[in-house]
């Protein structure tokens, strides 16, 4: 469930892409049409596709948002008085969220301008020619 904040980034798999001015990476859930095409051969009769298929800004290094994910753990353990992970479901009471919008395609503050590495620039041109039209596969 973590999968769109964890997209855009050098770690993750997907195409990295020269589009509208921006760089950014092809991103689809499990559950979309273009994963069972992938992975299953196609979308059976019987079921339908949940999930999305999207460009997501690259975000460079994953090492900041895992930081960021580390500081929003250690900010809640402070709001609860929970000195471990383990105390914080005896600190804490359930709320139901009812927000249907999920902001993590949004514009995170800071982030989703990076451009990658100018060697990978080169190569992306080298390769390509006109970066607006070309895509680069990831290999690793």
């Amino acid at each position: 469930m973590a999968g769109g904040m964890f997209a855009g980034h050098d770690e993750s798999g997907g195409e990295l892409i020269f589009h509208d001015g921006a760089w950014k990476k092809a991103f689809y859930g499990m559950s979309s049409a273009t994963a069972m095409q992938k992975h299953a051969g196609g979308v059976a009769n019987y079921r339908s596709s949940e999930g999305k298929s999207v460009k997501v800004p690259y975000r460079g290094p994953v090492s900041a948002t895992v930081l960021d994910i580390l500081g929003g753990i250690r900010s809640a353990c402070t709001y609860t008085g929970a000195s471990k992970l383990k105390e914080m479901s005896k600190r804490t009471t359930f709320l139901r969220v009812t927000q249907q919008l999920n902001p993590v395609f949004g514009k995170p503050p800071g982030r989703g301008n990076a451009e990658p590495p100018a060697e990978v620039q080169a190569a992306y041109r080298e390769a390509y020619g006109n970066e607006n039209s070309a895509k680069r596969q990831r290999t690793d």
